[in-house]
């Protein structure tokens, strides 16, 4: 009974915090809401625009070249209805789902040349700790440049600072303050709340900013889809001699993830589609793997290799087949619903309804995931009292 009324308040206390910063972010000035303070000086957004309106005239999918190339959101209005009637329009959204991949592999690389280097040198637990310490910072630098290259996106400052600030020891000494105070307060919580207030305030308004909510929702769902499917899998691999191989038990995990994710984010975004939840799942079980692996590591490639690069012209029509295999995903699952009053009006996701909607979804999600992490803290917190 003790552990459910802390749950409960814990939970209770995550929501109204994140309700309060809610509010709070729309007391920033108009200027600082849409832009921010470090956007507006720290910007090579562009960069890529220059290069996505030069490249993507000979393009068959134009209007998916330049979102995905320069963070153009030129959809029209038949091509944002069948994104959102399939359920892929949080796919639209650059966020760090799509990076991270790229990012961890040049992480990787760059963690096994310090390896080689040093291996005869030094201790094996020093090499952990200088492959540990180069691995975080280039991976801030990396996400943190393809972030200002894409404009500021808020999905991508989301995963840049929240790795970023989660180490610097101000911040965490702030909240060691408050959690010897209140165990409701848990971490993830403070968290969140410190990084996600200096982000609004350096990059806009998080709570505005569609790329960010469509991220943070998609990004919530694969955590709690992955809490309950690992849990899932463990009980298994305990009662079952056929998931005792753990790579078996592993490759079986993250097919559970995948597929829970996708249903997730269907039954999150069907109130504002009309698409029915199987489709949506299908067609992100299809999709997330054709923009994760090849759209978003084309599209970078495209814009860091210049024009007149021998292989430049390959890398554009691969990444021009690839959005058009995108689209056609997204056309065959959104259903036999599109008649011309559908096309033509405003889709209910990007109106003030649909954007509050997101935002309270969002907000509970978040709530949720504070309650897990912070679930093992304060059991461990419960057994050291006693």
């Amino acid at each position: 009974m003790l552990i459910f009324k802390h749950h409960l308040n814990s939970f209770c206390v995550s929501i109204f915090t994140y309700f309060f910063l809610y509010c709070l972010s729309y007391f920033l000035p108009e200027f600082m809401q849409k832009y921010g303070v470090l956007n507006n000086r720290i910007n090579l957004g562009f960069l890529a625009q220059t290069k996505a309106k030069a490249v993507v005239d000979g393009m068959t999918e134009t209007n998916l070249g330049l979102n995905f190339i320069g963070n153009f959101h030129k959809l029209s209005p038949f091509e944002a209805q069948i994104f959102q009637n399939s359920g892929l329009v949080h796919l639209l959204a650059i966020s760090g789902g799509q990076i991270l991949p790229v990012v961890s592999l040049l992480c990787f690389v760059i963690s096994s040349i310090v390896y080689f280097l040093f291996k005869n040198k030094l201790p094996p637990h020093k090499i952990m700790l200088i492959s540990s310490k180069i691995r975080n910072y280039t991976s801030f630098l990396l996400s943190f440049f393809v972030a200002v290259l894409f404009g500021g996106t808020g999905a991508l400052m989301r995963v840049s600072w929240l790795n970023f600030f989660k180490k610097v020891h101000v911040l965490l000494g702030i909240q060691n303050v408050i959690f010897k105070r209140t165990a409701e307060f848990s971490e993830p919580l403070l968290d969140k709340f410190l990084i996600l207030f200096i982000v609004s305030f350096l990059f806009g308004n998080i709570f505005l900013n569609y790329s960010f909510i469509l991220s943070a929702i998609g990004a919530a769902c694969a955590e709690i889809s992955a809490t309950i499917c690992l849990f899932i899998v463990k009980q298994n691999k305990q009662n079952s001699s056929i998931l005792d191989n753990f790579v078996r038990a592993k490759f079986f995990a993250e097919i559970l993830v995948t597929i829970a994710t996708c249903v997730f984010v269907g039954v999150v975004l069907s109130p504002l589609t009309y698409n029915s939840i199987a489709n949506s799942c299908l067609a992100n079980i299809f999709a997330i793997p054709v923009i994760t692996f090849i759209v978003t590591p084309l599209a970078l490639l495209v814009l860091i290799t210049p024009i007149h690069n021998c292989v430049f012209d390959f890398l554009l029509k691969a990444l021009d087949y690839s959005l058009m295999l995108f689209k056609h995903i997204a056309v065959a699952f959104s259903g036999d619903n599109l008649n011309n009053a559908q096309v033509l009006q405003n889709t209910r996701l990007f109106s003030p309804d649909g954007l509050l909607y997101l935002n309270m979804v969002m907000i509970i999600l978040w709530g949720v995931i504070d309650l897990i992490r912070g679930r093992k803290v304060f059991l461990m917190r419960m057994q050291f009292y006693k």
